[in-house]
C-alpha cells in the first residue's frame, strides 16, 4: 500500500498553514487511514482523498495549467509558515 498524505498535525509542520480542500490530519486518522487501506489490500491511499487529484489533473490537462492551479489555491507557499521554515 502506498501512502500519500498532505499534512500530519505534528511538530514538524507547526504553524503551517492548508488550503480548505487539504485539511491537515491528526497521527491518529492518518494511523486508522493506513490501516484500513492495509486490511482492504489497497494500493493506494491518498489523505485526505484531494492530495490524488494532481495526479489525475496531470493525465488530463497541460502542465501549464496545474501550474497556474497549484500558484493560484497557494498551495505552493504553504510551507512558508512552518514554524521552522528558514526563507532567505
Amino acid at each position: 500500500t502506498v501512502v500519500c498524505p498532505y499534512l500530519t498535525k505534528t511538530g514538524m509542520f507547526e504553524g503551517m498553514s492548508t488550503p480548505f480542500f487539504l485539511p491537515a490530519q491528526t497521527p491518529e486518522q492518518m494511523a486508522r487511514a493506513v490501516i484500513k487501506s492495509i486490511l482492504k489490500d489497497r494500493k493506494l491511499v491518498g489523505k485526505p482523498w484531494t492530495v490524488l487529484l494532481p495526479g489525475v489533473f496531470k493525465a488530463l490537462y497541460p502542465v501549464s495549467l496545474l501550474d497556474f492551479s497549484i500558484r493560484l489555491t497557494g498551495i505552493h507557499k504553504s510551507v512558508y509558515t512552518c514554524k521552522g521554515f528558514y526563507k532567505p
